[in-house]
């Protein structure tokens, strides 16, 4: 039984990869007897055609504005974000403002430590 199904699952096997092959060839054939008909009405475009452009003078206008939109947007949103970190750095520095006091502090025990270094 298991012979049976081995030889039907192998049979299909090759049935399909020859059914595969065949279409396959057929279409390389009608691709070649295409390449000929169109090798026989090959036509070269002439100036006019050739110069000719594809997407209408309008629709370059409006992707001109879209592009110099975007540009402006971009440039505002920088501009902003450079106020918003700016004003952030400002924030920061008057958080953080040390008294005379502290400071001196801070330089008594840094001239201290300073002279331990040199005596060793």
């Amino acid at each position: 039984m298991k012979k049976v199904f081995w030889i039907a699952g192998l049979a299909i096997g090759v049935a399909a990869i020859v059914v595969c092959l065949l279409n396959r060839k057929d279409q390389e054939c009608a691709g070649c007897a295409k390449a000929q008909n169109s090798e026989e009405k090959e036509e070269f475009p002439t100036e006019d055609t050739a110069l000719t452009c594809d997407a209408p003078v309008a629709q370059e206008t409006v992707y001109e504005g879209m592009k110099e939109s975007a540009v402006e947007t971009m440039y505002y949103r920088h501009k902003a974000a450079a106020a918003a970190v700016g004003d952030s750095v400002e924030a920061i520095r008057e958080n953080v403002k040390v008294s005379k006091d502290t400071s001196e502090a801070i330089d008594a025990v840094s001239a201290e430590l300073d002279k331990m270094m040199s005596e060793d």
